[in-house]
């Protein structure tokens, strides 16, 4: 993962100072965890975030929340990911120190079939919690928590 950045495969400023994060795959948070502040910083001052979905292949769950903690002002219920067997664990955002997008300025996220897993998770949760606006096509349909497609069939 560290050849491919953490999964950060552009970030910068687009004209109109617009903010872009293109996201390939959510790493694991320790190689991605110190990637993100540094993406953060710079777009911190934009007018509003797109967020690059469309060739990101999931990845580490915790990944997508410490990503998230950056996009929101407050301690957010984000979702919940429930286990066969087990009890169901809430996801929360936690406050984010250092450079963060905040919960006010506008947030686009693309989509295409090769979002994945935990970036859809991630459009999920940020589209069910009003926090962005999801922009392309449908998802992969891949955000299943690891089980096997075969048990996901029609019966």
């Amino acid at each position: 993962m560290r050849w491919m950045n953490g999964g950060f495969a552009t970030v910068g400023r687009l004209p109109g100072n617009l903010g872009y994060i293109d996201l390939h795959v959510f790493a694991r948070p320790d190689i991605a965890a110190p990637r993100i502040p540094a993406a953060m910083s710079l777009v911190a001052d934009t007018k509003a975030l797109i967020v690059d979905l469309r060739h990101c292949g999931g990845g580490d769950p915790d990944t997508v929340m410490l990503f998230a903690d950056r996009l929101f002002d407050q301690r957010t219920h984000l979702n919940d990911i429930v286990p066969r067997e087990g009890a169901t664990e809430a996801r929360w955002t936690q406050p984010a120190t250092g450079p963060s997008y905040g919960g006010q300025r506008r947030i686009y996220l693309l989509t295409s079939a090769d979002t994945i897993s935990g970036c859809e998770d991630l459009a999920y949760a940020l589209q069910a919690d009003h926090r962005a606006t999801i922009v392309g096509e449908v998802t992969a349909g891949a955000a299943v928590g690891g089980a096997r497609s075969e048990e996901h069939t029609s019966e």
